[in-house]
């Protein structure tokens, strides 16, 4: 996973997809490997393939924070407000503050954005 995550922060796209696509071929349900691939397919223009990864970390492991973020993320830029809005709220309640404090300010904002665009 780290040599996955290094390839991607490189900007080496097509290196870290193998080597996500790798660590889940050998059976591995991490979580942290299918967002991983889930945000590389989305910066790919594989936007629905990168979605569906992000679910299948969410069934890995439901409180994969950072997934529940990046779907609430996808939902918003497709225009599925209500999807967006159970997402990010998820996010928002549940992710440690500790951890995600600056995210957690972004998402609230967001979330007033999507709640008053609805009105």
């Amino acid at each position: 996973n780290n040599l996955a995550v290094c390839y991607f922060e490189l900007g080496r796209l097509n290196d870290a997809e193998a080597a996500f696509r790798g660590l889940l071929s050998r059976g591995d349900r991490q979580a942290a490997a299918h967002n991983g691939l889930g945000l590389i397919l989305i910066r790919q223009g594989h936007r629905a393939e990168g979605a569906e990864q992000f679910h299948k970390a969410l069934e890995a492991d439901p409180q994969f924070w950072e997934s529940w973020l990046n779907l609430g993320i996808y939902y918003q830029e497709e225009g599925h407000r209500q999807e967006a809005l159970r997402c990010l709220e998820r996010f928002a309640r549940g992710a440690p503050h500790e951890r995600f404090r600056k995210e957690i300010e972004g998402v609230q904002e967001m979330i007033a954005r999507l709640r008053s665009a609805a009105h």
